[in-house]
């Protein structure tokens, strides 16, 4: 049984097209095995795309989508073991997708057979040994992000230094409202969201700094007894 698609309109990588043919493959597999009233003892798949190889058998590197979803039915399957690499000029598989005459596809004879050196034993057949490490930068592997983040344990010192700087009232609630409001922009960009944060401080602005003011002075005032009245919340 033989099986074989047309390349999709919207432009794909040819990594992308090989691991599609191999998934084609494993679910002719399960459909042979299901109309076929005979049992299997193993099933071995072969690919001529070493790239598909290194996807297959990997086991740490996270995919995008596209290949995720065909490495899962894969391996669902099938196991990475019972996969191995055969060069292009023995596989059948290109008869039925490669331009050539119908006189040189009927004397073929490989499509039907397969290739010469399965009649042989398993010791016999070709081996290619090559990493199977996936290559650096390919773009299908998701890349790691890494996140820097600083923390202190100073937070009260530098709020007294910024109550400190500010002489009036009203001077504070201003540099306290820019705070907020670049606070929030931030955190709106972080969700991809648009935010004018600078549109000038409004009186809701003012408002929102000064409860901020007096939550932080309370904080540092009545510090235990609002540990002490949180902790009797959860009970």
């Amino acid at each position: 049984m033989g099986k074989s698609r047309v390349t999709l309109l919207k432009q794909v990588t040819i990594p992308r097209l090989e691991l599609s043919a191999a998934t084609v493959a494993v679910r002719m597999d399960k459909l042979i095995k299901k109309k076929l009233d005979i049992q299997f003892d193993s099933t071995h798949y072969w690919t001529d795309s070493m790239t598909v190889l290194r996807y297959i058998k990997n086991e740490t590197a996270r995919f995008h989508t596209f290949i995720a979803n065909r490495v899962a039915v894969i391996h669902e399957a099938s196991n990475p073991d019972q996969w191995s690499y055969i060069n292009t000029s023995h596989n059948p598989a290109d008869d039925g997708s490669r331009g050539q005459s119908i006189q040189v596809f009927l004397k073929s004879q490989r499509r039907i057979t397969g290739p010469e050196f399965r009649w042989e034993t398993q010791d016999q057949w070709p081996v290619r040994s090559c990493d199977m490490q996936l290559n650096d930068g390919d773009p299908e592997v998701k890349k790691h992000v890494i996140v820097n983040a600083v923390s202190t344990n100073d937070s009260e010192k530098l709020i007294n230094e910024l109550f400190e700087r500010y002489s009036s009232w009203y001077k504070l609630k201003q540099a306290v409202s820019w705070i907020l409001k670049i606070k929030k922009a931030l955190l709106k960009r972080c969700r991809n969201e648009q935010d004018n944060f600078l549109t000038g401080i409004i009186v809701q602005d003012l408002q929102e700094a000064e409860h901020a003011i007096i939550k932080c002075v309370q904080q540092e005032a009545f510090d235990e007894e609002i540990h002490s009245v949180r902790s009797a919340k959860k009970w």
